[in-house]
């Protein structure tokens, strides 16, 4: 019998662009490394990018968010680099998006 387990779970977290996501790692300092079209970091969080889903530990979850919202915030400010309009921070993880 053993005395410890490991709980994994399954996201869903649809990539649209895997350089979006490379971006999202390397700003949170997330070592990674990528084949074909699967993204894993040192952390052992498994992104398949076909599938559309993401493995990890339970106890990673809180990681997973991190990269889940840092990849919304390079999205984010590359449509608002494309478009021309002004990012203006309201906050942690609250953006203003002006055109002018």
């Amino acid at each position: 019998m053993t005395c410890w387990q490991v709980n994994l779970i399954s996201v869903e977290f649809k990539v649209g662009n895997i350089d979006y996501l490379k971006k999202a790692l390397t700003d949170l300092n997330i070592n990674y490394s990528s084949h074909d079209n699967t993204i894993i970091n040192t952390r052992g969080i498994l992104f398949k990018l076909e599938e559309g889903q993401v493995e990890t530990q339970a106890l990673y979850i809180g990681e997973l968010n991190k990269i889940k919202r840092q990849y919304s915030k390079v999205v984010v400010e590359d449509v608002a680099k494309k478009k021309r309009w002004v990012i203006k921070n309201k906050g942690q993880n609250k953006m203003e998006l002006r055109r002018y």
